[in-house]
């Protein structure tokens, strides 16, 4: 059987894998023909489907994002620089707590059809290829998130989100979690009949995984239940956790051990477990918990943590530290979380943050952190095709512009990218062999029917704000802007 020609990316400086580690060829070329890379080096000695010139531009693999949530996520944006002081710098909870006896939502009016093709237009065009994805259908059809995921080409890991109850505001504003285990445990039985549908959909390019939406409203029956499930069926499990201040002491007042403790000891680490967050671990400086044992467990077992500093780090609060995880052994990967689900701004702030609390302009070094959005995420979703660029890995391949103002000139690429590149230098991006991503823009949808869509559904949450205040409020009033208005 004769292979087809490749389509050959030449010109450009390569970021090839030798089999251990990220090497650099300075005008190399990768060769794909159908969703397989056949070959990456120096001079392609073969002939060509198409050939694409790469000069000017970095050619790296698809970065591996194992933490997002495609939406508008008008909640995050509406409460930077505001917010309940009694949360302890928490973000989520701000929004996600239900006011009123009819558990009103602040997004209720979201249009979630809108939201995903955002969201999912946004992950593709700032340079990820594969996407862990979570809870972006939630109050939709589950099924969209197959569809668009299709229709825009990205490699993505998804199951429905299911949790035990509400966070909930009371008559007075005082904050707490009702449980609803039957929710949960119904929320668990169709997760499981979507993952069994639709594992392996989109010709393989849609996956599915078991997740149960945060640690604190999931119990240790049904713990035991995800990781059989889990097991059963060869996929993985993740999950928020650790996120939180709130969660944090909540824990150790009911069960006197750490969030990681708690599932450590329910037997749910592993390495098919992706950790979202884990920022509030033993010797954390805002917890007042110096003891050992939460990173020595996560180590031990496998497990990988999916790291978004952005979030974080817009309520002051970081991970303590990138380079800590990474000396204990653990695997980290990168994740976006937040808008504006740009994976290259999240890997310039590992790198910031994690020099910062460590003072140490050693830590987080550019190679470690480039390494975590490629071969960790890789590692995380125990996949060794994916994250690199070398014979028989998929056909992921992202473009960049290094040839510009933003970027130029350097003398070392990969500091360029982590230092100064962002989403709006990606030109190109291949997934599984298929242009999805031509000039920046997502070939799938037009950019002007997102934004426009995006901004009706935003428009929308942020007019019923005085729905779900619990005193008739308006967002501005609760959340006031920069500056008032100029009134004539």
């Amino acid at each position: 059987m004769t292979r087809e020609k490749p389509v050959l990316i030449e010109g450009g400086t390569v970021v090839a894998f030798d089999g251990k580690q990220h090497r650099i060829i300075d005008k190399g070329y990768v060769a794909f023909a159908g969703d397989e890379i056949v070959s990456v080096g120096r001079t392609f000695s073969g002939e060509a489907e198409t050939v694409i010139d790469a000069t000017g531009k970095l050619v790296i693999p698809g970065l591996i994002n194992l933490h997002s949530h495609a939406g508008v996520d008008v909640g995050s944006r509406a409460i930077v620089d505001a917010g309940r002081r009694d949360l302890w710098r928490s973000g989520f909870l701000n929004f996600e707590g239900r006011m009123g006896p009819d558990a009103v939502s602040f997004g209720r009016k979201a249009n979630s059809r809108a939201g995903l093709r955002y969201g999912l237009a946004s992950i593709l065009q700032n340079g990820t290829t594969t996407a862990i994805e979570l809870g972006g259908a939630d109050g939709g059809d589950e099924r969209d998130m197959v569809r668009f995921a299709g229709e825009c080409g990205i490699r993505l890991y998804y199951g429905p989100t299911f949790y035990s109850g509400y966070y909930h505001y009371d008559e007075r504003g005082g904050f707490y979690l009702k449980p609803d285990d039957a929710h949960a445990d119904r929320g668990f039985e169709e997760a499981l009949r979507f993952i069994d549908e639709f594992h392996g959909a989109n010709d393989d390019l849609f996956r599915t995984m078991i997740i149960p939406s945060s640690f604190l409203r999931t119990s240790r029956n049904l713990f035991e239940r995800i990781k059989s499930a889990a097991g059963d069926r060869g996929i993985g499990i993740t999950l928020h956790i650790a996120e939180s201040i709130w969660e944090f002491h909540n824990v150790v007042n009911r069960f006197g051990v750490t969030p990681i403790q708690l599932v450590h000891d329910w037997g749910l680490l592993g390495p098919e477990v992706v950790l979202g967050h884990t920022v509030y671990v033993g010797g954390h400086s805002q917890i007042s918990w110096p003891y050992k044992g939460d990173l020595e467990a996560i180590a031990e077992s496998g497990a990988s943590v999916a790291h978004a500093p952005v979030t974080f780090a817009r309520r002051g609060m970081a991970l303590e530290s990138f380079q800590r995880y990474r000396d204990y052994g653990i695997n980290i990967g990168i994740g976006t979380d937040t808008y504006p689900l740009d994976i290259l701004e999240e890997m310039r702030m590992v790198s910031i943050i994690g020099k910062t609390t460590d003072k140490n302009f050693e830590s987080a070094h550019a190679r470690e952190v480039f390494d975590a959005a490629t071969l960790g995420g890789a590692k995380a979703l125990r996949r060794d095709d994916l994250g690199r660029l070398a014979p028989g890995a998929k056909a992921d391949i992202v473009l960049v512009d290094m040839n510009n103002m933003r970027m130029a000139p350097y003398s070392d690429p990969i500091r360029a990218l982590i230092y100064c590149a962002n989403g709006e230098q990606v030109e190109k991006v291949f997934v599984a062999g298929r242009l999805v991503v031509d000039e920046g823009r997502t070939l799938a949808w037009s950019a002007e029917e997102l934004l426009a869509d995006a901004w009706k559904s935003a428009r929308d949450v942020l007019a019923s704000f005085p729905e779900y205040d619990r005193d008739g409020r308006t967002i501005d009033e609760v959340y006031p802007p920069c500056y008032a208005s100029w009134e004539d």
